[in-house]
């Protein structure tokens, strides 16, 4: 999976390009990408995209508060504006709430969280 991350994550990439846009504008995201069953049953509200995933697609809906949820390809952006539900009882010393709600998803389903 860390080969695969990294690959994901290189810089040239459709999803590094998007991130830079959102760390320039110092506005954070909380990002997952995986479309597995474990994902999809912790996903609460939010909007359905199901739309090809680019940079300015990313940075735009990673304004609103909620998590977004790419493929596990980072080639679309699945849901946005959604509310994850991990576990409540899967330990975390994160003390902010989209911290906390990102460790705990990756714990979960062993999907890669940004």
């Amino acid at each position: 999976m860390v080969y695969k991350s990294l690959e994901l994550l290189a810089p040239g990439t459709q999803l590094y390009e998007g991130l830079e846009n959102i760390l320039k504008a110092k506005t954070g995201a909380l990002i997952v990408l995986g479309d597995s069953d474990e994902v999809l049953e912790l996903v609460n509200g939010g909007f359905r995209i199901d739309a090809e995933m680019h940079p300015a697609a990313l940075y735009e809906l990673a304004k609103m508060d909620g998590a977004l949820v790419l493929s596990s390809d980072a080639k679309k952006i699945l849901y946005a504006n959604t509310q994850l539900t991990p576990d409540a009882m899967i330990p975390s010393n994160e003390t902010g709430t989209r911290h906390r709600t990102a460790e705990r998803v990756a714990k979960q389903t062993g999907q890669l969280v940004i």
